[in-house]
Formats: C-alpha cells, sequence, structure tokens
C-alpha cells in the first residue's frame, strides 16, 4: 500500500479518475473507498490525501487547474 501524503490546493482545483485499484481517498476530513471508474474533485483551499488499499500499483488520471489568489 503506498500513500499520497495530505496536500494543500491553496489556489488550485484538481479532478481526479480512476483507471485502475481500490483507494481510500479524503478530502478535507471525509473519506471514501473508490474504485476504477471512479472520479472525485478537489476543489481550491482543502487538503486531500490518496491511499493505495491494494498491493498493486493504482492508476490515475488527473487534471489540474492552476488558480490564482484572490486579492
Amino acid at each position: 500500500m503506498g500513500e499520497k501524503g495530505l496536500q494543500l490546493l491553496r489556489y488550485d482545483t484538481m479532478v481526479f479518475y480512476v483507471v485502475r485499484g481500490k483507494l481510500a481517498v479524503t478530502i478535507h476530513k471525509t473519506t471514501r473507498i473508490l474504485e476504477s471508474g471512479a472520479y472525485f474533485f478537489v476543489p481550491q483551499g482543502n487538503v486531500y490525501n490518496i491511499v493505495n488499499l491494494r498491493k498493486d500499483e493504482a492508476k490515475l488520471i488527473f487534471f489540474q487547474h492552476k488558480g490564482m489568489p484572490v486579492e
């Protein structure tokens, strides 16, 4: 099992698609179990973590929208 580690998206927004694997995804304080074919969205200003729940490698595709600080 591998873990990404807690990440903060200060200004960016991300969308992930799970191509292969079973993951525990935490966004802010909510954790969900996701498998192949699922997708999830991490809004700007949130922390997230991804944990691979299987021994084999998980595969994800992601899109990152680069945001700018709001003044």
